[in-house]
């Protein structure tokens, strides 16, 4: 076994853990709530990306020692008594669906330890689990967990008179950080595909279009998709539809077939998100083509100069669009009808899903009725994907501060999950798990939290009879030397 562990775990790897000694007993109508939890890790570095490479889950546990069927006795077969295995994101919703990792010996009061471990290479995966239990499940799951997101382990009981006894457990998780990973995105770039992208000319607000191909079959998956290019500020610019829609699961993708402008060149596969790839079905006509902007396709992913630029241009390419769709499938998303304040945009925003939280704060720019304009924008709170994430929702705070002359963005922290002083989302068990946000400034705006909150928030409306500030006025001079110290920086 010492060398199999060897090789399961690479010493590059950073580990995590966290344990219990807590005593519990479950039954079927005990709430099921977490034992245990480790929150992961947000990457410290623009552009760096965390990949869980083992996840091993350890519990001590036993049910209430008696059944029925003695013939079962010192068996799984037929154990009612449970564990399950669940990772949740930030906002508090499920990143990864519960699954049950291990059962109790049935009819057994000798408390029994098992072990289960996932392990997830780049070039290996495969999966490990206590020999007593039988084979494990796949282990493809790992890949779809974030810096940021929480595994837990949730003990169950199914029904009358099955308890788990449950006396310790502990969750152990190796990492991996990788710099220069290109957090966002779902698209393969291979060096195919990135032959189809040259550079914009960002003077004549050039942009690129996906052109949906018909198809007599409106259910085949088969999806063929070209690229093509026009210039905003030409009067007979190519007319165009803009898409509306959630990026959603990083880790669920769907292959297409793209061609580039060059009709010479025959077309390649790549991959999408999967909720992209089930908009532009649903968008898809029998006999005609239809050409749309569509960001994930439309812009260089794996260029953050061409991701800022393309995005101070959003505001001009959803104006000059015929028609803008929206497409929000199995999730939530913020669509926006006319201009708001920006705060009120990012706020409605919060559980729209992204693969880089940078995106909920540019993306968004462009439909705030004080920052549509995005070159007119100061630098501080422009597009730029060089800054890290904690820096780009400090910038956002403190312009905010300055453009408002008020504190009142300090009250939206009472929307973000982990951040209020009451934990809503009940996702953490424990105060520890607050120490996640450790690393975030505690006045900072932040990308996870849940819309519906601001409505039992005293001091977040515009006009409301309280504020943050008690009505005494910013001090603007003492806020910009805090921003130039910044800019210095």
């Amino acid at each position: 076994m010492a060398s199999t562990e060897r090789i399961l775990i690479d010493p590059s790897w950073k580990y995590f853990s966290t344990s219990s000694q807590r005593k519990s007993n479950i039954s079927q109508y005990c709430p099921r709530q977490p034992y245990l939890s480790l929150t992961l890790p947000l990457p410290d570095l623009p552009d760096a990306a965390l990949f869980v490479r083992r996840l091993q889950l350890t519990t001590t546990s036993h049910d209430q020692g008696y059944s029925g069927n003695p013939d079962k006795y010192g068996t799984y077969e037929g154990s009612f008594t449970h564990f399950d295995v669940q990772v949740k994101e930030p906002t508090g919703q499920d990143r990864v669906k519960r699954q049950e990792f291990a059962r109790n010996i049935r009819a057994c009061l000798e408390p029994r330890k098992h072990v289960v471990y996932w392990v997830l290479t780049p070039d290996l995966s495969y999966s490990v689990r206590n020999s007593n239990h039988g084979p494990a499940n796949d282990c493809a799951w790992l890949s779809v967990i974030r810096g940021g997101d929480t595994v837990q382990i949730v003990p169950n009981a199914e029904y009358p008179g099955w308890i788990n006894f449950v006396l310790e457990a502990c969750i152990e998780v190796w990492i991996e950080i990788i710099e220069n990973a290109n957090l966002s995105r779902s698209i393969t770039y291979t060096s195919s595909v990135l032959s189809m992208y040259h550079v914009l000319d960002g003077l004549r607000k050039e942009i690129r279009l996906v052109i949906i191909e018909p198809s007599m079959d409106l259910e085949s998956d088969i999806l063929q998709i070209s690229l093509e290019h026009t210039y905003l500020t030409d009067n007979d610019h190519l007319t165009y539809e803009a898409l509306w829609y959630c990026w959603g699961n990083a880790g669920e993708h769907c292959c297409i077939s793209l061609k580039g402008p060059n009709q010479s060149l025959p077309a390649i596969e790549t991959s999408i998100s999967r909720n992209l790839f089930l908009a532009l079905k649903a968008l898809r006509y029998e006999r005609t083509a239809r050409s749309f902007w569509v960001d994930q396709l439309c812009i260089n992913q794996s260029d953050l100069e061409e991701r800022a630029e393309q995005v101070a241009l959003m505001g001009d390419i959803y104006t000059k669009a015929k028609h803008v769709s929206d497409y929000l499938a199995d999730y939530i998303a913020f669509v926006p009808r006319s201009r708001l304040d920006i705060l009120t945009v990012l706020i409605s925003a919060l559980e729209m899903r992204a693969t880089d939280p940078r995106d909920k704060v540019f993306a968004l720019l462009p439909f705030g009725k004080e920052t549509y304009d995005i070159r007119d924008l100061p630098e501080l709170v422009k597009p730029d994907y060089s800054k890290s994430v904690r820096r780009v929702y400090a910038d956002f705070t403190r312009w905010w501060i300055w453009h408002h002359r008020s504190l009142r963005i300090l009250s939206a922290v009472h929307t973000l999950t982990g951040r209020t002083w009451l934990n809503m989302s009940r996702c953490y068990t424990s105060d520890t798990d607050y120490g996640r946000k450790s690393d975030i400034p505690s006045w900072s705006f932040w990308s996870d939290g849940r819309s519906e909150w601001r409505r039992a928030t005293l001091g977040l409306e515009e006009h409301g009879p309280y504020n943050a500030s008690k009505g005494f006025e910013v001090d603007i001079d003492l806020l910009e030397s805090t921003i130039k110290k910044v800019r210095v920086i």
